[in-house]
Formats: structure tokens, C-alpha cells, sequence
């Protein structure tokens, strides 16, 4: 999305780094409020848009 569209702010809620002030966010139809943290943060995954190279095998970086 373009700048200021909310990405990083999505970002923040889904994770309940802080809660939303108005309405919900849901994660597979489940308000994430509702989620025990472990729970949650087991669906969710994040890939940035910024590649990084590591060093050493893929292996060795799992």
C-alpha cells in the first residue's frame, strides 16, 4: 500500500502490541483479544519488504 495507509498500524494491532480504540481485528474470524498471546502470535508470520542477506547455510539460520 501507498504511505500512510495503515500498514504499520495493522502491523501494531494484530499482534496486540496495543489494542484497537474502535472496532475489532480479527484473525481467522476470532477478535484478537479473544486469543491467549502464544496462541496468536502462532499465526501470524511477518516478511519484510526489505530482503537482509545471512550468513552461513539456511540451516544454520533456521
Amino acid at each position: 500500500g501507498s504511505t500512510g495507509s495503515g500498514k504499520t498500524t495493522l502491523m501494531n494491532l494484530i499482534p496486540r502490541f496495543y489494542d484497537a480504540s474502535e472496532g475489532e481485528v480479527l484473525v481467522d474470524g476470532v477478535n484478537v483479544k479473544e486469543y491467549d498471546l502464544e496462541a496468536l502470535y502462532a499465526k501470524i508470520g511477518y516478511v519484510s519488504q526489505k530482503a537482509v542477506m545471512f550468513t552461513g547455510t539456511v540451516a544454520d539460520n533456521v
